[in-house]
């Protein structure tokens, strides 16, 4: 492929496989955990979708400097209870997406992919808040930099 963004999401999608084998689904985020029909949408859980929100070019010499935001959305099918009162192993597995979330960031934080210029440095993690769902939506955003020389000038 020849896409600076096909290869980095490729280099991503290879090792989250590799590095956090809980995941059962990663995939590009095209909506699925807002738009589907019935009670359940097309992922399996837990989830990982990819997206690359903003980037940005300078032209360089002979080539362009991008610098992106990679957005990760780490989806969970259930809650659990999480209180004070509740058996040490039900709150421990109710807790558990805190674990893969960590393991993902061990898997990016840092790591120099396949076309990037920089490693890749995490900047946000937040909760989604969900109105009309009982998931649990973490959001991760990564800075990467990288060189596109496909087009010299």
């Amino acid at each position: 492929m020849n896409s600076p963004f096909a290869n980095i999401y490729i280099a991503l999608q290879d090792r989250l496989q590799t590095y956090v084998p809980e995941l059962q689904w990663i995939d590009h985020d095209l909506g699925q955990l807002e738009a589907y029909d019935g009670g359940r949408p097309p992922v399996a859980w837990p989830c990982l979708l990819i997206d690359f929100n903003e980037t940005t070019f300078e032209q360089r010499q002979g080539h362009q400097h991008g610098e992106m935001m990679i957005q990760l959305r780490l989806g969970y099918d259930q809650y659990q209870q999480t209180h004070a009162e509740v058996p040490e192993y039900v709150q421990q597995q109710a807790l558990d997406y805190y674990e893969v979330e960590h393991k993902v960031h061990l898997a990016l934080q840092a790591q120099g992919l396949s076309l990037l210029a920089n490693p890749l440095i995490r900047v946000s993690a937040t909760t989604e808040k969900r109105e009309n769902d009982n998931f649990r939506v973490r959001r991760l955003v990564y800075k990467a930099t990288f060189v596109d020389a496909s087009v010299t000038g």
